[in-house]
């Protein structure tokens, strides 16, 4: 019964997201739509705000047993979070994540040497993470545990907004009629997308610490 409660929470914020989505793209006019989805607006911002929400969520559900052996969760949702303000922007001209940072001469060496360093750590948790927990995610998915399937919506989440950053980013480019158009939309949804991970981190943890809360998994 609680696992069908969970399940249908995650239904629900699904539902949610997609009636955000439609709202500011069919009910709000053109300034305000922009306003909303731009680059420090409020969806960026909730999305932010979600983050460092989830860290003290799970630090407060999990204390310091978790902290000492998950610890690269903490390290990787940060990071998350100073992602979508846009801090790595405060030491770089460029977006360390766009490829042209490490190409264009007009990147200082000391920057590209930030930047290296911040995608490695990425790379290495992402790994830790993968190493550690795939055989155990695997178990629980077949298990059709709430847990797994809260961490594979996480993952579609994160795929489709990078997905659609990239035919926003392609669609600048091109000459369309509907050109000023669409971005806007492909914007709206990757902005909304990306407000859900988030969201469902820490729906996850919230199903992960119910289910064992009696002991590390």
């Amino acid at each position: 019964m609680a696992d069908k409660k969970i399940v249908i929470l995650y239904i629900s914020c699904l539902l949610f997201l997609a009636s955000i989505f439609i709202y500011v793209l069919y009910f709000l006019d053109g300034y305000a739509r922009v306003h909303i989805i731009m680059e420090g607006g409020l969806v960026e911002t909730a999305t932010a705000l979600g983050y460092f929400l989830s860290v003290l969520y799970i630090a407060y559900k999990g204390r310091l047993p978790f902290f000492k052996h998950y610890y690269y969760f903490y390290i990787l949702i940060l990071l998350f979070g100073f992602r979508e303000l846009d801090f790595d922007k405060k030491f770089t001209k460029i977006g360390i994540l766009k490829t042209r940072f490490f190409v264009s001469p007009d990147v200082p060496v000391m920057e590209k040497i930030f930047g290296l360093i911040l995608i490695s750590l990425l790379i290495y948790l992402g790994y830790y993470i993968l190493k550690n927990h795939i055989k155990s995610f695997v178990q629980d998915f077949k298990k059709k545990s709430p847990v797994s399937l809260g961490i594979l919506i996480i993952a579609i989440l994160l795929i489709f907004s990078r997905v659609v950053d990239g035919m926003s980013n392609t669609l600048k480019h091109l000459s369309f009629e509907m050109r000023s158009m669409l971005p806007t939309d492909f914007s709206a949804l990757e902005e909304i997308t990306e407000l859900g991970i988030p969201i469902f981190i820490i729906l996850t943890f919230y199903a992960y610490f119910k289910h064992y809360k009696n002991n590390l998994h």
